[in-house]
């Protein structure tokens, strides 16, 4: 099997750590990132986290009980599951069969299977959520909603918070390699939303 090396490039990565920019990701092949840098554009210093994904070890679908499929109450966005089995900070995707309406605490008007979420509290039978880690106040929803289930998502961090400086960049992955599995994603995000360009240098049909 033939080795192929390929690049993979970026611009204005998101600001959004539960709603990152997608770097790398093949359905079918696996990899090895050999380099990763990522430039500031702006006029000040930023920080930027990267993060890789194992879609292998997506945590099983947990189905939500209560009225609604899982949002029990609209004044405190509380989610009711018996042994529900979550912690506090664990990320989590939702899937979503109508929309639930979100009062505050998030930057969408209604909760987005697309972005990942981190547990706020965790009780033996309810857990609330929050768009950011230690988060002191949950999401607030304005209404019901139809709510599928939830599954944790294995998310391990490369970098988180890490400074770039004006005109600088940095080399998050360089000398050493990280290896990807098949469907294995590559996630960047950064402070300050289009400042800052991603590079990433792949070998692909690894064995």
């Amino acid at each position: 099997m033939a080795n192929n090396f390929v690049n993979k490039f970026k611009n204005n990565i998101s600001a959004e750590e539960t709603l990152p920019t997608e770097i790398y990701y093949h359905a079918s092949k696996k990899a090895i990132c050999i380099e990763l840098d990522a430039a500031n554009k702006s006029s000040a210093g930023v920080t930027v986290g990267v993060a890789v994904e194992d879609t292998g070890s997506l945590g099983s679908a947990i189905t939500l009980n209560g009225s609604g499929e899982g949002i029990t109450s609209a004044a405190n966005g509380t989610f009711t599951k018996s042994s529900h089995g979550l912690n506090v900070n664990d990320r989590v995707v939702f899937t979503i069969a109508a929309n639930a309406a979100i009062a505050s605490g998030s930057s969408d008007t209604n909760l987005n299977s697309s972005r990942y979420y981190f547990i706020q509290s965790a009780a033996t039978n309810t857990f609330t959520i929050a768009e950011s880690r230690n988060a002191t106040t949950p999401i607030k929803f304005s209404g019901s909603g139809t709510i599928t289930n939830v599954k944790v998502v294995a998310l391990a961090d490369v970098v988180r918070g890490a400074p770039i400086p004006v005109g600088g960049s940095l080399k998050v992955i360089s000398g050493q390699k990280l290896v990807l599995e098949s469907t294995d994603r590559i996630w960047a995000y950064c402070s300050s939303a289009r400042n800052v360009d991603v590079v990433c240098s792949m070998l692909e049909d690894v064995s």
